[in-house]
This record gives structure tokens, C-alpha cells and sequence, in this order.
């Protein structure tokens, strides 16, 4: 990859780093107002799971 350069890849990588950011940080809102265990809690957190395992699989 050439620095500067937007590619499809880069782009991809941005999307997945912006989406994990914002999905950990609900995360914890919801762990910090319906408890570490709430539904809720554990639904953002499998999300985030998917989110983590897409970008390992996209590093490879």
C-alpha cells in the first residue's frame, strides 16, 4: 500500500477500527447502566466479538 492512497483495503480497515470504537463504547454505557450480565450488556459484547474477529480475519 502506498501511504497517502486511499484504497478499497484501507478504507475497509477505517470502517471496522470506527465501528469497533463506537460498539466498545456502548458497550461499556450499557454494562455501566444495566450491569455487566444484562442482556443488553452481552449482546453489545458479541457484537463486538463479530467486529474484533472481522478485523483479525481482514489482517491475515
Amino acid at each position: 500500500m502506498k501511504s497517502g492512497k486511499w484504497t478499497m483495503k484501507k478504507l475497509y480497515a477505517e470502517l471496522i477500527n470506527e465501528k469497533i470504537e463506537e460498539k466498545r463504547q456502548e458497550m461499556i454505557r450499557l454494562a455501566i447502566d444495566f450491569g455487566f450480565t444484562s442482556q443488553l450488556a452481552v449482546q453489545a459484547s458479541q457484537e463486538l466479538d463479530s467486529l474484533l474477529n472481522a478485523a483479525a480475519t481482514r489482517d491475515k
